[in-house]
């Protein structure tokens, strides 16, 4: 996967999109705060690679934690 920091979406094997849906925010027990952002591709029926790539579901998603 690659990801198009301009666009804020991840690139998969097969050139789909995932695009940005949510984003949590969530405090440890130690006080730090994390990001996670969840990305969903919606181009995955038909897709060559969806059963390698999705594991057993319809569509590919992602979650990221970002770096604060």
């Amino acid at each position: 996967m690659t990801y198009d920091e301009e666009l804020d979406e991840w690139i998969c094997a097969n050139n789909n999109r995932l695009t940005f849906q949510y984003e949590k925010k969530r405090n440890t027990d130690n006080g730090y705060e994390t990001v996670k952002r969840k990305y969903i591709c919606t181009n995955c029926h038909g897709c060559p690679l969806q059963t390698s790539c999705t594991k057993g579901k319809d569509t590919k998603s992602i979650s990221v934690f970002m770096k604060n």
